[in-house]
């Protein structure tokens, strides 16, 4: 048996403190091959299972969260095309989650604290603030895949890869954000 040590992936709502408990209990569960989300769920309803605290077990809590996690997919589900402006027009995401912007005391934009809302594309477009946090959000969200990916790189070293040329991209955008 190999001696491991469990991190959090990039991006992971869990702390490298979480994946040393909930890693190894993972492990243990796929050895038995009960590593599905329900044989996952199933151990966790154990009170002194390692990964009961990491799951909410109020009903009521859990349903209302569940309700949200919907009301987002609901939001992120559609795609629209603006026919009257340009018959050729590509579909595109019909909102985007943005933190609204207020005036500070300086008379600056600044992103208001809360939860982040869904504007349309117009909306977006219309304000370059929430278009800055648009274009911030896709630039994270292609180093956070380059990072998630990077076994690809490891596995094809030596060979072609084929997405050699976006984790150059990628690389590219990494050295402008510390050369900043």
């Amino acid at each position: 048996m190999n001696l491991k040590e469990y991190f959090a992936r990039v991006g992971s709502r869990f702390s490298d403190a979480d994946a040393q408990i909930i890693g190894p209990e993972i492990d243990r569960l796929a050895l038995q091959s009960k590593s599905a989300a329900t044989d996952i769920l199933d151990s966790a309803r154990v009170e002194s299972s390692p990964l009961h605290g990491y799951f909410e077990w109020d009903n009521a809590v859990a349903a209302e969260e569940y309700r949200l996690d919907q009301a987002r997919a609901m939001a992120r589900c559609y795609v629209v095309k603006t026919v009257d402006m340009r018959p050729d027009a590509k579909p595109v995401r019909g909102t985007f989650a943005v933190r609204p912007m207020t005036v500070n005391r300086e008379g600056q934009q600044v992103p208001r604290s809360g939860a982040s809302v869904y504007m349309t594309v117009e909306q977006v477009q219309r304000n370059h603030y929430l278009a800055a946090q648009v274009l911030a959000k896709a630039k994270a969200d292609l180093i956070s895949w380059a990072r998630r990916y990077q076994e690809v790189r490891v596995l094809f070293e030596g060979n072609a890869n084929p997405l050699q040329p976006v984790f150059d991209f990628v690389d590219t955008l990494e050295a402008e954000d510390k050369a900043v």
